[in-house]
């Protein structure tokens, strides 16, 4: 006969769901125990039952509960036995090679990730270059099993500049299609995306009195720039300028474009090419099956795709181009690409900087936020 410890079924329960339970000699209570937390985690994983906003919450609850449920009651049993009889099986190596026979199957299952099986993935939004669609401090849900991407979905990728990074923008161009911007508005195959209620744009405001920025801050109106608290460059939505315009001690709202025809170094373009920030493109985002014609004009335009993201190697001089260590003027393109742009559009870091996002970088398409500062906006389906 021998007193068992509830420490040590507690932290079993930590290392093997059930095996506390079996620590405690209920064996018929520790094989369901994990049966059924086995078929739980294989629901979440192979089905799409996280996809919804709702059933994320059940499975939170659920999920919580369940653990609470099963480590209290390893705990209160141990300390309700006072003396149990030991069984031939009752040895701590059992444990150990019980819990080494899990982490192997989970591992030949699974992958060293469980995480990284799940159909939805959460991200939190770091920056305003999404705003107002995603404001910083969003978590929202991607759907990492997404069939395909469709022209304005809002997606997740790994940041072509190869930090590992995960960036969030909206896709306004597939393979294929022709971009091009104009006056600040995004066209694609010469039909404008252009929806006021989902921008930001850039204002010079007048102003009689100076800005409270307190009143300002409960209107989502946060990026103010300002050199003599009279006049203002603000990034506002068309909702929050109606809001301003109201105001009697604002003299003027003036919206802020680049000139045609400035060329913005930052932008990433073609050698002849005098494209910002507003006016932009036409550019063709490649597709596989596509012939590049190169060029010196816009061969550093498309260096990026032919060399990090097709692995080839690259030379150039001012008379003639080489890849792979052959002569050419011309490059059949292999993969897809996609043309990504922050819906805040005069302070978003995007594809006009860093250029095409290939298909196999894009880590899932957003379904819906799950958490955020002003609770109206929690279970908000993204679009």
């Amino acid at each position: 006969m021998k007193r068992k410890n509830p420490w040590i079924a507690f932290l079993l329960s930590i290392l093997s769901l059930g095996l506390g339970q079996l620590y405690n000699h209920q064996i018929k209570k520790a094989i369901l125990v994990f049966i059924t937390m086995n078929i739980y985690v294989n629901i979440l994983i192979f089905t799409n039952f996280l996809k919804t906003f709702p059933n994320l919450y059940i499975s939170l609850i659920l999920s919580i509960g369940g653990l609470l449920y099963i480590f209290i009651d390893a705990i209160v049993v141990c300390r309700k036995t006072k003396e149990v009889d030991i069984k031939k099986w009752d040895k701590w190596y059992i444990y150990v090679a019980i819990i080494s026979i899990q982490i192997a199957i989970s591992i030949l299952f699974y992958g060293t990730e469980v995480k990284s099986k799940l159909p939805v993935q959460s991200y939190i939004i770091p920056t305003s270059s999404m705003e107002p669609s995603l404001l910083i401090h969003d978590v929202f849900t991607v759907d990492k099993e997404f069939e395909s991407i469709e022209l304005g979905d809002i997606i997740a990728f790994i940041s072509p500049t190869y930090n590992q990074d995960i960036f969030i923008k909206r896709c306004l161009g597939l393979p294929g299609d022709e971009v091009e911007i104009i006056n600040g508005h995004v066209y694609v195959n010469n039909i404008s995306f252009h929806n006021e209620n989902q921008l930001k744009q850039k204002y010079l405001i007048k102003s009689s009195t100076p800005f409270n920025p307190t009143l300002l801050e409960k209107h989502g109106i946060t990026e103010i720039m300002s050199d003599n608290e009279i006049d203002y460059i603000i990034f506002l939505t068309i909702e929050q300028v109606d809001y301003l315009s109201q105001k009697k001690e604002i003299i003027s709202i003036d919206h802020i474009l680049e000139m045609r025809n400035a060329r913005d170094e930052n932008i990433i373009q073609p050698q002849n090419t005098n494209w910002n920030m507003d006016f932009y493109g036409p550019v063709q985002i490649p597709k596989s099956g596509d012939i590049l014609k190169l060029d010196n004009n816009n061969i550093k335009f498309y260096c990026n795709l032919i060399t990090d993201f097709e692995g080839n190697t690259l030379d150039y001089d001012s008379n003639s181009i080489w890849i792979n260590g052959v002569l050419t003027s011309s490059y059949e393109v292999q993969k897809n690409y996609y043309w990504t742009i922050g819906d805040n559009r005069p302070n978003s870091y995007d594809s006009r900087m860093y250029g095409f996002v290939p298909e196999e970088d894009i880590v899932g398409k957003a379904l819906y936020i799950y958490w955020a500062k002003e609770k109206n906006r929690i279970g908000k389906i993204i679009n």
